[in-house]
């Protein structure tokens, strides 16, 4: 029984969760930009080599079409994740150094009552 409260320990913490969501916002979001490539950029590329569906565009017996419209799927969804996780993420470090956000490990800071208690442990140790 301990290890079935471990597991769902495990489940339940905030970066599982996280992950969770970003799986499936993932999923959706790689079916968005294959329509893209699809439906949009793909007939765009089929009109410059007068073939409307370049998918089923062989070179001998290999499929060159299918694999150029999943390539181009890959290189875009490598930028958007770039773009706005990359780019994104470096931009937030940058604005919390400019703002002071970012704590100094060797900075502690005390409270009054840490204060009081180190003066209290000095006095004990004094008697």
């Amino acid at each position: 029984m301990k290890i079935l409260k471990e597991f769902r320990d495990f489940l339940m913490k905030g970066n599982m969760i996280d992950i969770a969501i970003a799986i499936i916002i993932g999923g959706a979001f790689q079916r968005v930009i294959e329509s893209l490539v699809k439906d949009v950029i793909s007939p765009v590329i089929g009109l410059f080599i007068a073939q409307p569906d370049f998918s089923n565009l062989l070179i001998g017996p290999v499929k060159i079409g299918s694999f150029i419209i999943t390539l181009i799927s890959f290189l875009l969804t490598g930028l958007v994740i770039f773009l706005f996780v990359v780019k994104t993420s470096k931009k937030l470090e940058e604005f919390r150094g400019k703002r002071g956000l970012e704590i100094d490990p060797k900075e502690s800071v005390e409270t009054k009552e840490v204060e009081i208690l180190r003066a209290i442990l000095e006095e004990l140790k004094k008697k």
